[in-house]
């Protein structure tokens, strides 16, 4: 297990691939400390045995909605929008374009088939700022590597209160 804490996430994020590169490991689990994993949570990621998968959480401010994206068409690398319900639909694993690395597993061989950095902040041609987690799933993208969203798999995202998605609603849950 490796723990970082402190300010820069891209760094911290690209120091933990560089130990698990360093290691034997052949999985990498994100767990961002605001959020409230289900016990089996790692084991239903697993299961699906695709290099690159995700739980679902939403954002933790108002508007709430997920951080599972699809990318907006004619806006290559600066527009992502939010999966929503109709999107979701009744499937188990639906691919995303982009997303939180709050609770995502990934298999050694996508670090292993992409150049360092692997997590970067980036300003974009519009001036607005991309955060690390989509800096990654882009790169990842064009390295032809799926990114998957397990919807059964919902995260609550720490608030003063506990932010998930049942069906198409947001409800909120006391944090304990």
């Amino acid at each position: 297990m490796f723990t970082l804490s402190g300010s820069r996430v891209d760094k911290q994020r690209n120091m933990i691939v560089e130990a698990v590169l360093n290691s034997k490991a052949q999985w990498l689990l994100f767990i961002d400390d605001d959020h409230l994993v289900p016990v089996d949570g790692l084991e239903r990621l697993m299961a699906h045995n695709k290099p690159f998968v995700t739980g679902v959480y939403l954002t933790k401010n108002e508007p709430f909605r997920t951080t599972q994206m699809g990318e907006v068409e004619g806006r290559e690398g600066e527009g992502y929008a939010s999966l929503t319900a109709e999107q979701i639909g009744s499937k188990a694993l639906v691919p995303i374009d982009a997303t939180g690395m709050g609770f995502t597993l990934i298999r050694r061989e996508v670090f292993e088939a992409l150049p360092k950095p692997w997590y970067s902040v980036a300003i974009q041609p519009n001036g607005n700022v991309k955060g690390e987690d989509v800096y990654f799933c882009e790169k990842a993208r064009k390295a032809g590597i799926e990114l998957l969203a397990d919807v059964s798999l919902n995260i609550p995202h720490l608030t003063p209160r506990g932010v998930v998605l049942k069906g198409d609603q947001v409800t909120m849950q006391a944090s304990e």
